[in-house]
């Protein structure tokens, strides 16, 4: 409570202030705080407003208001006067509350430095210590509490029985323990008479001797002291500090290696540790120094006799679970040494036993801290019994309920194992990839689990197909574990993968790598194929060739392995050996009928004669494809239709074209996007078809643009649908010379098809078209001809001066060429000479092979330009 400091202030002021003091005094901080602020609101000049702004912080910092209570004295600092030590104590003290110990340590010490006889010191000086401890500078606490000429030792010197002072050299002695001067901590504790402190404090007192002493490994010394630390427990009947007694005291038997005292002390204090938590506490300690000494039989002795004799104890979960643990390693042991015969009948079944024993747990004690660790050991019994499907269940519950460390990842990765073995790969994966994202950086679990959990990553990602997730989890096993039996077995399986998918690079590496460890492995002829498909990947045709053929040298080979022969073929066909791939692909086609490479090598095949306008022998072995009924359907047979229909098209038998086109129309099985190439191959071909007598223009055209809408109705997102509109477009075009009524539907569909997601010859073909619509409009129109032609020339510049691309898109040349002849052309006619040279002359730069025509252009507008 701040001392009132009477002066000259009105009655008015010192009841108002009077007032707020009674609030704070009966603990009514809210109506203090509220009464004070009204106060410095109403006599802002009254000679009692430090006091009241002190007052006033000090009911926000009850309140915890720290924030405001900071705020509110640095405000007001400048107009503490005598009260100046008290607001910078207030500030200190509020920001120490908000553990804002840097700032608050920086207050403290100004208290010190500006006011060397303030009332505050002691505390300032406990205060800056204590922030100091809690951002470790240990230094600066042992200079403000240790140093004997210091103002600490010279202030107390006669008080070291007051609570304060003894909790500063707890703070000192606690300091020196972490920097490990022992000594020095224990000679700053004797400075105090234990026996003369309240039992709490003198247990706080020994207990840090003893630490001190046990630290600096004067483990007799440090009994002597937890004797008399269990008398100061015992006198202060403090539950809590007794059950920490007993575990100090333990420990230092346990030091001293005097194991059966150990176990004394804790089994002659379970019947004063009260609480269920300090039973299971002394109970688990007295099993754990009796394992300790190896006593397994002695262990279970104990339980045995814990579970028969306190059947209603609280800790009868934790015999129940320590007695299955015990049990299920006796078993794991058994079975690693078949030669020893079980010690008696009991040890036949101790699997069976253990689960008796965890289900009785998770039963009985749902509540119980062990029941997570009791779901893992059940599921390891299930899982050891065979039954793997059932122990997915408490590998799950275990995995869920048990908290982040070694005994979870286990039981995530078993949970992952039990995925692994129902070829569930995706959540195989994701467990074990839980397994290593939470844990990679625990040495402990690192070293134990994470090289499995990468070989099972490896395998799952194999299974998924995911080759980059399994060569990801490769590279981590080789470097993290080089020495690891998993690291061999991931390379084969790697290699293997990589061999079957034709992975680039990787692949020859790792089997370089397989071929230096395990020069004498039977992979070597896959190793070879897959250095052949590595080099192929990367575009080497060369290299690849040279390891096919070394390896086709063995006819055997070939025959064991035609998947390889097929990328023989493959690979001289990139090579641009074009007939050596015809004759492999041939003989492949012929030798192996069966395999399911078949049909693609004559596919192949087909293509080849296509590319060399052979086409109807392209035609012949796309029907082959189609024909044939010894391969099943596939979406290869219906690409082979519309190869068919295409070369059909190009040897101009329109009607063999149409046919094939109209089967994969009518096959309700056809692929969507071959159906919707079909459509578009079928209307693009009665557009280009000539019109024999204008009663056919209507049908014709109208039947085009019914096939090519479906395309847009079938499949709205079709990469076709904008070449579908431009189609759509040119069929109103041409029937717009009968009814210029249609001019407005080729502009809306040559609208449609500039989309931006349209290939650059879809939209130049489309922009062109609407500039063809604009110029036959301008001649329907005289009164808006300017306009129209002005519309045209803008979309024929759009293509010629490329403002119609996208990032890094590049013209038609088509479609260049006929924009700027349209273009040249419009402003020839409207007699704008000049520019339509221009135009020519930009021809002739960007389409070298008009030049010889743009000269005589050029040359002819210059006449005419100079004609008058």
């Amino acid at each position: 409570m701040v001392t009132p400091l009477w002066g000259a202030a009105s009655a008015a002021e010192r009841r108002a202030l009077n007032t707020a003091q009674i609030l704070f005094n009966d603990g009514s901080y809210d109506l203090a705080e509220r009464e004070l602020a009204e106060f410095v609101r109403r006599y802002p000049n009254s000679s009692r407003l430090p006091e009241a702004v002190l007052l006033q912080a000090q009911a926000r910092f009850k309140l915890k208001n720290l924030n405001g209570a900071i705020e509110l004295l640095q405000n007001y600092f400048p107009q503490a006067g005598t009260l100046a030590d008290e607001y910078r104590f207030w500030i200190a003290e509020a920001r120490y509350e908000a553990r804002q110990f840097g700032a608050a340590a920086a207050d403290y010490a100004q208290l010190l430095r500006d006011f060397p006889k303030s009332r505050r010191r002691l505390e300032a000086i406990y205060g800056e210590a204590l922030c100091r401890f809690q951002l470790q500078e240990w230094n600066r606490v042992k200079e403000l509490l240790g140093q004997p000429d210091g103002d600490f030792q010279r202030l107390t010197a006669a008080r070291l029985e007051d609570a304060q002072v003894v909790r500063a050299y707890l703070l000192l002695g606690e300091t020196l323990w972490h920097t490990k001067e022992y000594r020095a901590g224990e000679v700053a504790l004797l400075k105090l008479n234990a026996d003369r402190l309240p039992p709490e404090l003198a247990w706080e007192h020994h207990y840090l001797l003893c630490r001190l002493q046990m630290a600096d490994q004067r483990l007799t010394n440090a009994l002597a002291t937890s004797l008399k630390l269990m008398q100061y427990a015992r006198a202060g009947n403090i539950k809590q500090r007794l059950a920490d007694t007993i575990a100090l005291q333990a420990a230092l038997y346990e030091q001293l290696q005097q194991w059966d005292a150990a176990v004394r002390v804790y089994e002659s204090n379970l019947s004063e540790v009260a609480s269920p938590t300090q039973r299971r506490q002394a109970l688990l300690k007295v099993i754990e120094l009796t394992l300790a000494q190896n006593q397994v039989a002695a262990a279970l002795q104990k339980l045995e006799a814990f579970v028969a004799n306190h059947p209603n104890d609280p800790a009868q979960d934790l015999a129940q679970f320590t007695l299955g643990e015990l049990k299920l390693r006796l078993h794991v042991e058994r079975v690693s040494a078949p030669a020893v015969p079980p010690a008696s009948a009991s040890e036949t079944n101790l699997l069976q036993a253990a689960l008796g024993h965890f289900n009785r747990v998770i039963t009985d004690f749902p509540q119980s801290p062990y029941l997570p660790k009791a779901l893992l050991l059940r599921g390891w019994c299930q899982w050891l019994e065979g039954s793997y499907v059932t122990s997915q269940s408490s590998f799950r519950q275990a995995a869920e309920r048990l908290p982040a460390g070694p005994d979870q990842a286990v039981a995530q990765f078993k949970l992952g194992d039990t995925y692994l073995y129902q070829k569930d790969y995706s959540n195989a994966l994701a467990q074990f990839q839980m397994v290593l994202s939470n844990y990679a950086g625990v040495a402990e679990i690192r070293g134990q689990l994470l090289d499995q959990a990468l070989y099972q990553i490896l395998r799952a990602c194999i299974a998924l197909g995911d080759l980059a997730g399994a060569e990801s989890a490769f590279r981590k096993l080789v470097e993290w574990f080089p020495e690891s039996y998993y690291s061999d077995r991931s390379m084969l399986l790697l290699g293997q993968a990589l061999n079957r998918v034709n992975q680039p690079a990787r692949a020859r590496e790792v089997f370089a790598q397989l071929a230096q460890r395990f020069p004498d492995s039977p992979l070597a002829l896959e190793a070879r194929l897959a250095m052949a498909r590595s080099y192929a990947q990367e575009s080497r045709w060369e290299e690849a060739l040279e390891h096919y053929n070394a390896w086709a040298a063995d006819a055997a080979a070939r025959r064991k392995v035609p998947a390889a022969e097929f990328d023989r073929a493959w690979v001289h066909f990139r090579a641009g050996r074009e007939t050596n791939a015809l004759e492999l692909f041939s003989r492949f086609a012929q030798d192996f009928q069966e395999h399911p490479l078949a049909p693609r090598a004559v596919f192949w095949i087909a293509n080849y004669y296509f590319r060399h306008n052979d086409l109807t022998n392209a035609e012949t072995h796309y029907q082959r494809l189609f024909q044939t009924t010894n391969w099943p359907r596939s979406e290869l047979t219906y690409q082979a239709q519309l190869m068919a229909g295409r070369a059909a098209l190009a040897r101009q038998s329109v009607r063999d074209a149409t046919n094939y086109f109209l089967m994969l129309i009518n096959d309700t099985n056809t692929p969507t996007p071959l159906l919707l190439s079909a459509y578009f191959a079928y209307g693009d071909t009665m557009v280009d078809l000539p019109v024999f007598g204008a009663t056919n223009v209507y049908e014709q055209f109208a039947n085009a643009i019914t096939i090519l809408s479906k395309i847009p109705q079938t499949d709205p997102t079709s990469p076709l649908v904008p070449a579908a509109w431009g189609r759509i477009g040119d069929c109103y075009f041409q029937l717009a010379a009968q009814d210029p009524k249609f001019y407005d539907s080729a502009a809306e569909y040559y609208q449609l098809a500039m989309t931006n997601t349209a290939e650059v010859s879809v939209r130049s073909q489309a922009e062109v078209g609407l500039g063809m619509v604009r110029e036959k409009q301008a001649a329907l129109q005289p009164a808006q001809r300017e306009a129209l032609l002005a519309e045209a020339f803008e979309h024929y510049r759009n293509v010629l001066y490329g403002r119609n691309l996208n990032e890094d898109e590049t013209a038609d040349p088509f479609w260049l060429r006929r924009a700027g002849l349209a273009a040249a052309a419009l402003k020839e006619n409207q007699r704008e000479f000049a520019a339509a040279q221009a135009i020519y002359q930009r021809l002739k730069n960007l389409l070298p092979v008009l030049a010889e025509y743009c000269d005589r252009r050029i040359e002819r507008l210059r006449e005419l330009s100079a004609t008058p």
